[in-house]
């Protein structure tokens, strides 16, 4: 992946759980260097989205090795989540 690897999440909190979540997904537990960026939708209807890049598959695995979805982390995350979906892509030249 010469352009990099992506994870595009978007979440939707509990009601009154955005600050929570907020602050939950803006913490890095990742081992290896990513590029990270949240965002809060405009209208609402997704309230935050996440955009990660890592710079090759190698550096993504390395993260997701060591950040297994089942840790206390991702727990914490799922307390505050009405909603949550992602995806991993690759860039288009």
């Amino acid at each position: 992946a010469s352009g990099g690897v992506y994870t595009y999440g978007t979440y939707r909190p509990v009601p009154g759980g955005d600050r929570q979540l907020r602050d939950l997904l803006s913490r890095s537990d990742s081992k290896v260097p990513a590029g990270r960026v949240m965002l809060r939708h405009i209208d609402g209807s997704l309230s935050l989205v996440t955009l990660e890049r890592h710079a090759s598959w190698q550096d993504f695995a390395a993260d997701k090795a060591a950040n297994p979805s089942g840790n206390q982390a991702w727990q914490d995350v799922r307390q505050h989540v009405a909603f949550h979906e992602d995806t991993v892509a690759e860039r288009v030249p």
